[in-house]
């Protein structure tokens, strides 16, 4: 009974290191796309613009100003996706990893799948953290005259999406510890 119950504690400990390695690589799949599809939105439009020539005999200037003109990015949204993939997998190998200690937790596998799954989910907050606070500075440069829609869904409903996932992911990874059943 107590091989069958090492080999369990191994395959739940196995388990929970392939999450975490499966929500890493689709984080940075993710992120890789994000930031492929800033490609295809600018934040400037570009005029052109005709100065008159301080003598009379020389052509006009001319020249392509840019102006700033903010959009809504769906890498934003595609960063915040990337972060709650690796939450979600970090929290589920978390769980995974208690299941595997509550069984044996003496065994070297079991503790390494439970230390790394530990510092995944810290990784998680503190991706979070970054994303909001990025989010906040960015908006910055945005200024007050950018239009109120974009503002929102640029700046406000991304941080207060990271907000909620930063609380979800606290919760569920420290306060929150459910009872782990023995089978």
């Amino acid at each position: 009974m107590a091989k069958q119950q090492e080999l369990s504690a191994r395959k739940l400990s196995v388990n929970s290191l392939f999450l975490i390695a499966i929500g890493a690589t689709s984080w940075w799949a993710i992120t890789v796309l994000s930031m492929y599809s800033d490609l295809f939105y600018d934040d400037y439009r570009y005029e052109l613009v005709e100065e008159e020539a301080p003598l009379k005999t020389e052509d006009p200037f001319l020249y392509y100003e840019s102006i700033y003109d903010p959009v809504i990015h769906p890498s934003t949204y595609m960063n915040l996706t990337a972060i709650l993939v690796f939450a979600m997998t970090a929290l589920w190998a978390r769980q995974i990893a208690r299941r595997a200690t509550s069984m044996q937790a003496d065994n070297r596998l079991v503790k390494t799948a439970s230390v790394w799954s530990f510092i995944a989910v810290i990784l998680a907050l503190v991706l979070g953290v970054v994303f909001a606070f990025a989010t906040f500075v960015s908006s910055l440069a945005q200024g007050t005259g950018a239009d109120p829609v974009v503002r929102i869904f640029a700046t406000y409903v991304p941080i207060l999406l990271a907000a909620g996932l930063l609380l979800f992911t606290v919760l569920r990874g420290f306060v929150m510890k459910q009872e782990v059943p023995n089978e």
